[in-house]
């Protein structure tokens, strides 16, 4: 009996104690209960721990991308501060050598007017340094200066075909310069190797002169051959140079003539008178062709001084308009 009644008391307390944990299972279950998830940020744990890294990858291959985009942005950036510098120092280079060459063609020029003899001028010849900036191609300058400068693209547009046609005019002048002055040289040559050829069968006839005039038969012939005598040695024993014209072809080409008029079958005249005809054609076309060539130098001194002025004003309003900034390039 007494066995049962503490089996009976053990099966009481076994039965408070299992009520009493259900009680308190209940009540932490209230509080935090067993269905619900745990989060992170507000967001369940197991789908932020998928979304959180994918996020993350995303937001650094954006970030590298963006950073490649600057990159590229201020490689170009450079690029065009670069060429810009390249326009505006080459053509402040260029100021001395032009100028340099204005002054040896007036030089020239000057030397040319007052000779009178058929002969070659030295011109040294400095070579402008436009090339450098005759070489840049027309697109680079359509996107340096008109597509990423600011201000208004019809006048960059200006500027830019200002440069080029300047920078072009100059290139090709100092090709023509070259060229003119390569042509002037050569023909200068023929023409002196015609008078020579021709003076010097002149002289070999007047050195006889003296012969002439001992082996004379008639009065005509001797003051023919004086004539010319008289001519010849005050033209050798002149003190005043370049003068061959003025005091030998003309001379004797006047005494030919008026002997020719005084009597046409006097046949000696006609013997010298091509000779002397031929000396001053060639003079004459010496004339023609030296004017030629003055008056081009001229031109030219003029040409080469308004190109570059023009080219230095558009580089210097160039130089004072301002790049886009890095991230409007194009």
């Amino acid at each position: 009996m007494l066995e049962n009644t503490i089996i009976y008391k053990d099966t009481i307390l076994h039965s408070l104690i299992m009520d009493s944990t259900l009680n308190v299972n209940n009540k932490i279950e209230l509080i935090y209960p067993a269905s619900v998830d745990k989060l992170l940020f507000g967001i369940p744990l197991e789908l932020a721990s998928i979304l959180i890294p994918t996020a993350v990858t995303l937001l650094v291959f954006c970030l590298g991308l963006f950073c490649q985009w600057r990159k590229k942005k201020k490689t170009r950036l450079l690029e065009l501060i670069s060429f810009k510098t390249i326009i505006v120092e080459w053509t402040k280079l260029t100021e001395h050598t032009i100028s340099l060459q204005y002054s040896l063609c007036q030089e020239f020029r000057d030397k040319l007017a007052i000779q009178e003899d058929i002969s070659p001028i030295s011109l040294n010849i400095e070579s402008f340094l436009i090339d450098k900036l005759d070489n840049l191609e027309i697109q680079k300058l359509l996107d340096m200066i008109v597509i990423n400068h600011d201000g208004d693209k019809k006048d960059n547009a200006l500027i830019m075909l200002n440069i080029v046609a300047q920078i072009n005019k100059l290139s090709k002048t100092e090709i023509s310069i070259k060229d003119k002055y390569n042509e002037f040289y050569n023909y200068t040559n023929i023409l002196m190797e015609q008078w020579n050829s021709n003076f010097n069968i002149l002289d070999r006839y007047l050195k006889k002169i003296p012969l002439k005039i001992a082996n004379s038969k008639t009065e005509t012939e001797t003051k023919f051959y004086n004539s010319l005598s008289e001519i010849y040695n005050r033209f050798k024993t002149s003190s005043i140079s370049n003068r061959t014209k003025t005091d030998l072809i003309l001379p004797l080409e006047s005494i030919c003539n008026k002997f020719i008029k005084n009597d046409n079958a006097y046949a000696e005249p006609y013997s010298i008178l091509p000779i002397v005809s031929e000396l001053l054609l060639t003079e004459h076309r010496w004339n023609i062709y030296k004017t030629g060539i003055i008056e081009y130098f001229e031109g030219t001194k003029k040409i080469t001084f308004a190109s570059y002025k023009l080219l230095k004003e558009n580089v210097e309003i160039l130089d004072k308009i301002n790049l886009k900034k890095w991230n409007k390039i194009n």
